[in-house]
């Protein structure tokens, strides 16, 4: 259920925070949550090419043989270098749960999206400051991404960002109480640690679902 979840709510941060011809997505990570996350996004954007790297290149080949077979009007391909990747990609999602700085803000182009959900540590990030400080900012919640979420609580600790700066969370965009994305060219920055409440939903809804059969 948490696969699920956690992949859903990646994905529909992306509706309303990626641009809508978005066509090329990269994925760090290769762990369980990778073909959860492209099902999920494949189904809110109409990809054309998807970009997989992982620490062990193996694993990135075998996503790919996997998700090209499920989905063979995307094209798949192993990404070899981070940099060079996300320099095509329109959506960047990370999901690695890397103690090491995997993003760097140079290396995004304008009109990106961005994702974070791999690091839970409050000192700990996927991506630098300079990210940080050049997006436009979201959390899926503010109460658990204040405690873990080390993407923000870096750049707050160094002053260079200040919790104000974060434009809303999730819930907010849902209820349109806050602005997604406003145009092609600026770069938005969603950041999940996950929520126990949305794993309670997601349970709910799947046991209603069950109950219909």
């Amino acid at each position: 259920m948490t696969f699920f979840r956690t992949a859903g709510v990646s994905a529909l941060a992306s509706q309303f925070l990626s641009r809508e011809n978005s066509k090329i997505f990269l994925l760090l990570g290769t762990g369980n949550m990778a073909r959860f996350l492209i099902r999920a996004h494949a189904s809110v954007r109409a990809l054309k090419k998807i970009l997989i790297w992982g620490r062990t290149k193996a694993n990135a080949q075998a996503v790919v043989a996997d998700m090209q077979k499920e989905l063979p009007e995307i094209e798949f391909v192993v990404a070899d270098n981070i940099q060079t990747a996300c320099g095509q990609a329109d959506i960047v999602v990370a999901a690695t749960g890397s103690p090491d700085i995997l993003v760097q803000g140079d290396w995004i182009k304008q009109g990106t999206h961005t994702d974070f959900l791999g690091n839970h540590h409050a000192d700990k990030r996927e991506c630098d400051t300079a990210l940080v400080v050049k997006s436009k900012v979201y959390l899926d919640t503010y109460v658990n991404c204040f405690n873990e979420a080390g993407e923000v609580l870096v750049p707050i600790e160094e002053g260079v960002f200040k919790k104000e700066d974060i434009k809303g969370e999730l819930a907010e965009l849902c209820k349109a109480e806050v602005k997604g994305r406003e145009n092609d060219s600026e770069i938005t920055l969603f950041k999940s640690v996950g929520s126990a409440l949305s794993d309670l939903v997601g349970a709910n809804h799947a046991f209603q679902s069950l109950s219909k059969l």
